[in-house]
């Protein structure tokens, strides 16, 4: 025969048992007037945003840092604001010009470009209401400005640099300067380092035709890969290839090179600018990334990859890599254009290196004209 179950147990498990049903009732609306007032509030409640959901970032990729990623530079920044506003994600995708236009051309766009100096017209982008550091410059700022409007904000730049296989110069004849290059040495050079072997031709210049038609570049210009194939004596390269460079030469498989930092002009400026349709609920946010991307501390990081932030530092830039801390040196004042100006001259200033390349001085007059009428002001001996 079982045990009896006294009358106080009994009496123990009914209020118990209502005391449980009282709770599973009561809780939910004592738990939501916690959260709206209370201690639970301020742990877990987030404010909604006015705009919940995914903004587009396109990087637009014309010319890399020394080493790393520019585009995961970007999405760090994107991060950051996310993790401000609770529903609002970046997705931040690289590509190159060419990529990008496929995209355009399929009827795709994004809410954010990413972009390189000259990729589009000032009437794409949204005008922008943006807080710039006391530390970017006027002319920097300039860069990026048309009708009175600020339509981009220049993030960072880069500089060519004139690279010289020092073996063929010392075959050839060609004494390399103690210090900056000028016309007359590119000029007389590449005549001396144009030559033909029984494998094949090796070119006087490699590169960018348009820098190196300026600095008194003539004849055919070969892909800048040439340089390092050892089928081109020279080469006007951007600082990855002066980054790829140095990183074949450690391994072994490189040879001795002279490098001189081209100060007179540069087209190597990435900018960032607001899609002219974005949703206007997007627009805080992408301007506050845009902020956030020349801030101190991002700007700071531009560093750690070889690039060169569009914000004066606060103190004295140290790099690294030996070249791009001579490159940074060299680069104070550089030349630059207005990046709609760019875009409005582009194919006129392309045109114009072409015909200095294959003429005289009178066509490499024209294009040193065409530049600095587009830039201002040119150094260059």
């Amino acid at each position: 025969m079982g045990k009896t179950v006294s009358k106080l147990r009994i009496i123990a498990w009914v209020i118990a048992t209502a005391a449980l049903a009282a709770y599973v009732v009561l809780a939910p609306s004592i738990i939501e007037r916690g959260m709206r007032f209370g201690e639970y509030g301020e742990r877990f409640r987030r404010e909604r945003e006015p705009y919940s959901g995914e903004i587009t970032v396109w990087h637009i990729v014309s010319f890399r840092p020394y080493l790393g990623s520019a585009g995961n530079w970007l999405s760090k920044r994107a991060a950051e604001v996310e993790k401000a506003h609770f529903g609002v994600y970046f997705n931040v995708t690289a590509m190159s010009i060419e990529e990008c236009a496929l995209k355009l051309e399929n009827g795709e766009c994004a809410d954010v470009y990413s972009f390189p100096s000259g990729w589009c017209a000032h009437a794409a982008l949204h005008a922008l209401d943006v807080e710039l550091p006391e530390r970017m410059s006027q002319d920097m700022a300039a860069l990026g400005q048309a009708e009175g409007e600020q339509y981009a904000v220049p993030l960072f730049y880069s500089v060519y640099s004139l690279l010289v296989n020092a073996r063929i110069a010392s075959e050839k004849g060609v004494g390399l300067p103690s210090d900056a290059v000028t016309r007359a040495f590119v000029s007389e050079a590449c005549d001396k380092l144009d030559f033909s072997l029984k494998s094949g031709r090796v070119y006087g210049m490699a590169g960018n035709a348009v820098v190196a038609a300026l600095y008194g570049a003539h004849g055919d210009i070969a892909g800048v890969r040439a340089f390092r194939d050892g089928d081109a004596s020279m080469a006007v390269a951007d600082m990855r290839f002066v980054g790829d460079m140095d990183r074949f030469n450690k391994s072994g498989k490189g040879f001795e090179f002279a490098l001189y930092p081209l100060s007179a002009y540069t087209d190597l400026v990435q900018f960032i600018g607001v899609n002219a349709d974005v949703e206007a609920a997007k627009l805080p946010y992408c301007f506050e990334l845009i902020e956030l991307a020349v801030s101190d501390g991002a700007q700071l990081a531009l560093a750690q990859i070889g690039l060169f932030g569009s914000v004066t530092p606060e103190d004295a830039t140290v790099y690294e890599q030996e070249h791009v801390q001579l490159a940074f040196d060299a680069a104070h004042g550089v030349s630059m254009a207005n990046t709609f100006e760019h875009y409005r001259r582009r194919d006129e200033i392309s045109r114009l290196a072409a015909r200095a390349l294959a003429g005289g001085e009178d066509d490499s007059a024209a294009l040193a004209d065409a530049l600095e009428e587009l830039v201002r002001e040119l150094k260059i001996e």
